[in-house]
């Protein structure tokens, strides 16, 4: 095994958070809005869901291609602003739905200074678990589940490619660092060597909206096959990757995962 059994458990643990609690706090949007009267765009406009598909698919394109020629120019401060602000708006998004307008207002303050000022790297991980959360619950609802499978065999490809092809990935991440605003969360392999294990944010929020994507409308059970198959291809590059060498997580995680998905639909079929 390439990496510490310990190590490879709290990742698993990290991973199963994250998809569980977008699933809890997607299940919980939804009784929100409906004891509200309000819809989200997946119940009633299926155009909607396609433009807002082709809407997250252009931006992740766009704020990639945008950053890259920022780092060459050395104004990554632009990038860190713009995430920076990214991060207000979603935890804005994550208390408004459990707060009072005012003390929404006073808690997203109190977070963002502590994440921006006084965090270290666990209190950077544990607010980066919120706002996966909250980004995935979000694109979950927004997306239902076909949009939610497409998704994820897209990102798989792009992921693959920008990381084994392009490798513009390996620039990026080289570019902002670590401990860069919503980059992901940041384990210490060794505490005393500093050897650092990371696991990109969209490696945890993709995973988690084909997951509650499928439990919420397609099945519950279809849904912790996605599960597991999402751990089965992190396992694998855990257990088989070289250490140092960058993986492009979801190019393991998505085929697993849509594998899995098959394998439910073929054992209701037959």
């Amino acid at each position: 095994m390439k990496t510490s059994i310990w190590v490879m458990i709290a990742i698993m643990l990290i991973f199963i958070t994250v998809m569980i609690g977008t699933l809890l706090f997607s299940r919980y949007l939804l009784s929100v809005l409906t004891a509200n009267n309000l819809e989200y765009i997946v119940e009633y406009s299926p155009v909607g869901q396609y433009f807002y598909f082709l809407y997250i698919v252009t931006a992740l394109l766009l704020i990639t291609w945008i950053s890259l020629i920022l780092i060459k120019h050395g104004l990554t401060k632009i990038i860190y602003l713009f995430f920076g602000f990214l991060v207000v708006v979603v935890l804005f998004d994550f208390f408004l739905y459990l707060l009072p307008p005012l003390i929404t207002i006073i808690a997203t303050a109190i977070i963002s200074i502590y994440y921006f000022k006084f965090s270290g790297t666990i209190g950077k991980d544990l607010v980066n678990i919120i706002l996966f959360i909250t980004v995935g619950s979000i694109m979950a609802l927004s997306l239902g589940f076909v949009l939610s499978v497409i998704l994820t065999a897209v990102i798989a490809i792009y992921d693959y490619i920008a990381v084994y092809k392009t490798k513009h990935m390996i620039t990026l991440v080289k570019g902002l660092g670590n401990n860069f605003y919503l980059s992901g969360i940041t384990l210490l392999a060794k505490k005393e060597t500093k050897r650092r294990i990371m696991i990109g944010g969209g490696d945890l929020i993709f995973p988690s909206i084909l997951f509650t994507a499928t439990f919420l409308y397609f099945s519950h059970i279809a849904a912790y096959f996605v599960l597991f198959g999402a751990l089965a291809g992190i396992s694998y590059i855990f257990i088989f990757g070289k250490k140092g060498k960058a993986y492009p997580a979801m190019a393991f995680m998505g085929p697993a995962e849509l594998i899995m998905l098959g394998v439910y639909i073929l054992l209701t079929v037959l």
